[in-house]
């Protein structure tokens, strides 16, 4: 997780970072555009923004405490985020 987070100035992780963003940026693209084919995301979404938005708090916690990131985390995360991106008329998520 920590490799993830460093910048560039840093010992040379860069590189490592970008493509693991960049593969999994890929494969999360395919998902977003067929959530959005099916009307359960609003038009236009950018999936990377999406995808980070739910990620981050994630990393975040992963990273400065020393607590393991249970259900109880991820289902607030979840419940923040999908508002952000869900259609209109989309009902809510999985409940």
């Amino acid at each position: 997780m920590r490799l993830l987070v460093v910048d560039d100035r840093d010992w040379g992780a860069g590189n490592a970072r970008a493509e693991f963003w960049q593969i999994r940026f890929q494969r999360v693209k395919a998902i977003f555009e067929r959530a959005e084919q099916r009307g359960e995301i609003r038009t236009g979404v950018k999936y990377q923004v999406a995808m980070q938005l739910m990620i981050a708090p994630l990393h975040a916690h992963a990273l400065y405490t020393e607590d393991a990131v249970d259900e109880h985390t991820v289902d607030a995360v979840i419940d923040m985020a999908w508002p952000a991106i869900a259609a209109a008329a989309s009902p809510t998520r999985g409940r």
